[in-house]
């Protein structure tokens, strides 16, 4: 199958296009999903350790303050699921969790929720909770044993699933833009072009009469401009060999057209015989 110029012109601007677009696409929103999962584990780093200092007035944990921050986790997006006050020997002193952002992680979660809050914390305390994928747990050291929070990790793939989307659904339209743009492009090439070669092919048949308007400052526009000069250089030297063929006989003037060169003119002497003649009566003919 061949294929004309105006496609093949089409196929690279959007291969062009695809190729800008998919790096541009990558890099702001793959690269940019990547540095914001950093910069979310980071911030949850940095609250478990601010939580982790909170203390009441005998400079114990204050975990009363820090059930009220896991309770309200799901209305600020904070995250936090569950927060554990546990003893050096890893025995639980004090639990609090976030139901709603506990059972909203996966359905066998929310079938271990029926069985109660106390049972809950009980079971991530001991360790008898699958978490991988869903919770990323920090444990932090407080005085009289440890603090272990677990945050939602859901919540990070969310975003950068949303951010991705929002991304590939600019691809998708800087796609369509640019390969409408392409088309179009192609198109206007193609025809400029395809106009020229027209006119070339009439002129290669005989037919001199032909003018390319080519409307741009481009390099077609030279190219047509040079077309043009060289049809009326053809005019005008056709017009030159018919002006030339009322005095002269045909074979000199295609003689005279076939030489590359100007003919070079130079004197000889020749013997020559001069008649002179008259018709009988020529003369009166003409003076009546």
């Amino acid at each position: 199958m061949r294929l004309t110029l105006t496609v093949k012109l089409g196929l690279l601007s959007a291969l062009l296009v695809l190729l800008v677009a998919g790096s541009t696409t990558y890099m702001l929103v793959f690269r940019f999903g990547q540095a914001r999962e950093r910069d979310l584990v980071t911030r949850d780093r940095e609250l478990a350790r601010v939580l982790a200092g909170l203390r009441d007035r005998n400079g114990k944990l204050d975990f009363e303050a820090m059930k009220t921050f896991v309770g309200s986790s799901d209305k600020v997006d904070m995250g936090l699921v569950y927060a554990l006050h546990l003893e050096a020997n890893g025995k639980m002193l004090s639990g609090a969790l976030n139901p709603r952002l506990f059972a909203r992680l996966d359905g066998r979660l929310r079938e271990l929720m029926r069985q109660g809050r106390s049972r809950v914390l009980e079971a991530l305390a001991a360790g008898k909770v699958k978490r991988a994928g869903l919770i990323k747990e920090y444990s932090l050291p407080v005085p009289g044993g440890s603090l272990r929070l677990g945050y939602d990790l859901r919540r990070i793939d969310r975003r950068i699933g949303a951010q991705s989307t929002v991304g590939l659904l600019i691809l998708a339209i800087g796609l369509l833009l640019g390969t409408l743009a392409s088309v179009l492009l192609a198109r206007s090439f193609g025809g400029r072009i395809r106009k020229l070669a027209e006119a070339m092919e009439a002129v290669a048949s005989g037919n001199l009469d032909q003018t390319v308007q080519v409307g741009s400052r481009d390099e077609l526009a030279s190219l047509a401009g040079s077309f043009n000069q060289m049809t009326k250089a053809l005019r005008q030297s056709e017009a030159s060999k018919e002006l030339a063929a009322l005095y002269l006989s045909r074979p000199v003037v295609e003689r005279l057209a076939a030489e590359e060169s100007a003919l070079t003119l130079s004197a000889a002497k020749r013997a020559v015989a001069v008649g002179f003649f008259e018709l009988e009566g020529f003369a009166e003919q003409l003076s009546q």
